[in-house]
Parts: C-alpha cells; sequence; structure tokens
C-alpha cells in the first residue's frame, strides 16, 4: 500500500479495501476512495498557495511597474539621433546583374 502525503488509509488488519493498482508500476496501490476524491492534505493545498500568492505578486508588480511608467515616464518619446550613424558598405557583398 502507498502512501499519499504521508498519510496511509485508517483500516484495520482483516478489513477489505477496494484497491487501485498503478499501471506502469503494479507494485503501487493506493486506495480506491483516495483516487477518486484525494482526502485533504497540507502539501497539496501549501503548494496551491504558494502558486496564488506568487502569481497574485507577479501581477502586482507587472501593474506598478506599467502605472511608475505612466506617470514618471518622458512626456514624448525619446528620439534617437541618426545623424552620426549613417549606414556604411562595408562587409555587404556587392552583387553584379
Amino acid at each position: 500500500m502507498s502512501d499519499y502525503a504521508g498519510m496511509y488509509p485508517d483500516t484495520h488488519a482483516d478489513a477489505s479495501l477496494v484497491v487501485t493498482y498503478d499501471r506502469d508500476n503494479p507494485s503501487r496501490i493506493l486506495a480506491r476512495a483516495w483516487v477518486e476524491d484525494p482526502p485533504a492534505n497540507l502539501p497539496a493545498y501549501g503548494t496551491s498557495a504558494l502558486a496564488i500568492i506568487c502569481f497574485g505578486l507577479a501581477t502586482a508588480v507587472i501593474w506598478r511597474r506599467l502605472w511608475i511608467l505612466r506617470t514618471f515616464g518622458p512626456d514624448e518619446p525619446v528620439a534617437l539621433s541618426t545623424a552620426d550613424n549613417k549606414p556604411s558598405d562595408e562587409g555587404v557583398p556587392k552583387m553584379n546583374p
């Protein structure tokens, strides 16, 4: 019998228990009720809560950054001067017609 999040089903030695075998690893056995409706456990809920918190913080950082850029950013976009940066023909092969 395999554990689920460190827990085993409450049963006694002579009790019958409907089980489900893992198709890929037949030595792994779980109680069928746990496969259909897993019991509440801290690792699964803790991981879900941590994921929600991380997603919320990332969203808050993005919104804050957008607010800062819109509030304190330049009034007009900065144009780059290209007067000194004329394209050159060096390194470009010439094509003969």
